[in-house]
């Protein structure tokens, strides 16, 4: 009983120490500052306070005039709708720098819970699952989304749910489970078009490779067995509403991105700086502690069948961050000879790779844990693997860069009048 306790004291102290060590002394400046460069936090905070208010105007949602007048404008790359709705809550606070701040915050929380729920279903030790998901949300990749203000780079909560998700719809197949599936996937590209990154690159094969036995014959059986009648429908629903739900949002709006008429607002993604194309130099910027942990369980560890998929997968999404590999959807669009538009900028799959490195780390680490490290030596070894996390990546010790946001009298002064204008 006293282990339990200290376990789940252990557990409780992770989740939240990553937090406090991500923002560090911007929490003192949470209702004044905005994290980012000045352009960087205004375009966040406007994308972020544009949807609910947009859908009530007769200009369209990501393609509109609204402040760039008199000229259309497409937002499609930086719309972040879910967030939005979260934002509107912490919004009765009357305080919009501090409801960017507390949107982000508890973006970054629920990343935190989403990897450790994943980690724990993959039946891995609560404290070790807990480590895993704060290796990621201390990352030096993720800890940059914060850094640019990026909210919808930030939020990759929704991928652990989106495999959850499906866990639990194979693990018990029925067309309540399949809808929950398409709610967590089309939830992933409401939070940002970027998404389809996640679901094309780690999802699907995810989906493929788990769910083999619904489609081909295991080692050991003599035939397929056909598939059951719930595992026809639950399928059949998955399919067919994802594909009904992307055809009303964003589908139409990629089409319209892809004819050229608007290109995507900051449509340009930039190469990556000369000093980060090297393979050293991206494991330095990525999670340098992730990969240590990730080599090491490759040579010192035994891991498993799941193990080995999960870090072929990685290494896979680390080619594809380092320009050595087209991304999924660049490989489809070339080979059914379609125009192409990135709609992430290529340093997502470095944020991928450290995800599966994370799980294929813990899977494969997860023996030598239970036999040596549980019990006595759980509290001094989590200590000092979160320590080592954190030395990691120094440079988050400051905190993330922030500007102040100056608030006018000439603001409170035109808040009452009826009309909506552009400043």
């Amino acid at each position: 009983m006293r282990q339990n306790r200290i376990r789940w004291l252990l557990l409780v102290g992770l989740l939240l120490l990553a937090p406090i060590t991500v923002f560090n002394r911007f929490f003192l400046r949470f209702a004044s500052d905005l994290p980012g460069d000045a352009s960087e936090g205004a375009l966040a905070l406007w994308h972020l306070w544009w949807p609910p208010f947009g859908f009530h105007q007769s200009d369209g949602l990501t393609i509109h005039a609204f402040n760039g007048t008199p000229f259309l404008e497409n937002h499609l790359l930086a719309m972040p709708i879910l967030q939005s709705y979260m934002y509107r809550l912490f919004a009765l606070t009357q305080n919009p720098i501090l409801a960017f701040n507390l949107t982000l915050l508890a973006t970054v929380i629920a990343t935190l819970i989403g990897v450790f729920l994943f980690l724990r279903s993959q039946h891995i030790p609560d404290v070790l699952a807990g480590l895993g998901a704060f290796a990621l949300a201390t990352s030096t990749w993720y800890t940059g989304q914060i850094d640019q203000a990026n909210l919808i780079g930030a939020s990759l909560w929704l991928l652990p749910l989106a495999l959850l998700a499906w866990n639990a719809w194979l693990a018990r197949p029925s067309l309540w489970r399949a809808v929950l599936v398409v709610i967590a996937l089309y939830a992933g590209i409401l939070s940002g078009v970027q998404a389809l990154g996640w679901i094309s690159a780690i999802w699907l094969p995810y989906a493929v490779w788990t769910g083999q036995r619904l489609w081909r014959r295991m080692p050991g059986e003599e035939s397929r067995q056909p598939l059951s009648e719930s595992e026809r429908d639950g399928l059949s629903l998955i399919v067919l509403l994802f594909i009904i739900l992307f055809f009303i949002y964003p589908g139409p709006v990629i089409v319209r991105t892809l004819q050229g008429n608007e290109a995507a607002y900051a449509s340009t993604i930039p190469a990556l700086p000369p000093e980060l194309r090297s393979f050293l130099g991206e494991i330095r910027r990525s999670g340098p502690a992730i990969w240590l942990a990730a080599m090491g369980a490759l040579f010192l560890a035994r891991p498993d069948r799941r193990a080995i998929f999960w870090l072929a997968l990685g290494g896979v999404l680390f080619l594809m961050g380092t320009f050595l590999l087209p991304d999924p959807l660049r490989m489809i669009a070339g080979a059914l000879a379609l125009p192409y538009q990135p709609f992430y900028p290529t340093t997502l799959f470095l944020g991928l790779t450290l995800f599966a490195l994370i799980v294929f780390a813990c899977l494969a680490w997860e023996d030598a844990w239970d036999r040596v490290i549980a019990g006595r030596f759980e509290l001094p070894a989590a200590a000092g693997i979160a320590l080592v996390l954190v030395a990691a990546n120094y440079p988050m010790l400051r905190g993330p860069q922030s500007t102040p946001v100056p608030v006018y009298p000439f603001y409170a002064s035109i808040a009452p009048e009826p009309e909506d204008y552009l400043l």
